[in-house]
């Protein structure tokens, strides 16, 4: 993430400062009751768009012997140490998903794959930012949909990402087991209409919600264990988030999911 861009940078960072500590317990809390679910056997960890890892549980991390993080943006190892001292954490600056000539690359997956063989991957919530990064992202997303569980194969990998997003939500706990071939609108439709304290003060003519696709509904349909939340960014504006993770030893189980309160 460059200084001053869409999907973060400086913003973001100021963000983080004032409501990391706020507005985002029930995020980080799920994250990291999520990740304990994961158990990738390599001792090396690839974090693709960390951030500042406001996100990521210490104790998690500490698990890997050594890790990696790509990450453009040239504030984010500084706060990244600051909100993880001691571990073996190693930056590279490289943006695997934007060409020089600024497009699009979908063979992203592959090229971290062959950089970093053998290495779990977890992507920081980065996917859903992806339409935000390159103007081409949408020409190409159709391709990408169906490539992306192709080119994870073989790896351990998890991911949280935005699955849409807007303005003037009220703000819901509920967490969604997403069933398989789960649509955009049955998500949309979870949090605002099977929450009534959110039924009840959502009122669309008095406090309307514009409300964005981020076009990542669609890559993991086939995963049964998946999960969605609500994540309060600031005062304004909400995003749900969608965490799936595979692990090639250890097949998820429904009672793996049992942690999680609904």
């Amino acid at each position: 993430m460059l200084k001053w861009n869409p999907t973060g940078g400086l913003f973001y960072h100021w963000l983080a400062f004032k409501y990391s500590h706020r507005l985002w317990e029930h995020h980080k809390e799920t994250i990291s009751l999520w990740l304990n679910s994961w158990q990738p056997s390599s001792s090396h960890l690839v974090l693709v768009g960390p951030s500042g890892g406001y996100s990521l549980p210490n104790k998690f991390l500490k698990k890997f012997e050594n890790i990696s993080a790509l990450e453009i943006d040239p504030l984010a190892p500084w706060f990244f140490q600051l909100n993880h001292k001691n571990l073996n954490t190693k930056f590279y600056n490289e943006n695997f998903f934007v060409s020089s000539s600024k497009k699009f690359n979908i063979n992203a997956i592959a090229d971290i794959k062959n950089k970093f063989p053998g290495a779990a991957i977890l992507f920081c919530n980065l996917l859903g930012q992806l339409p935000l990064l390159t103007k081409d992202f949408s020409c190409k997303q159709t391709e990408w949909t169906k490539k992306i569980s192709e080119d994870l194969k073989g790896v351990d990998w998890a991911s949280f990402h935005d699955i849409w997003s807007g303005k003037n939500i009220p703000h819901s706990n509920s967490i969604r087991k997403v069933p398989s071939d789960s649509s955009l609108n049955e998500s949309i439709h979870f949090f605002f209409n099977n929450d009534k304290k959110t039924l009840k003060e959502f009122r669309p003519n008095r406090n309307p919600s514009i409300i964005t696709d981020h076009g990542t509904a669609d890559l993991f349909l086939k995963h049964t264990h998946r999960i969605q939340w609500l994540w309060k960014l600031d005062l304004t504006h909400s995003h749900c988030i969608e965490a799936v993770h595979y692990s090639q030893s250890h097949q998820l189980s429904p009672q793996d999911l049992k942690v999680f309160t609904l």
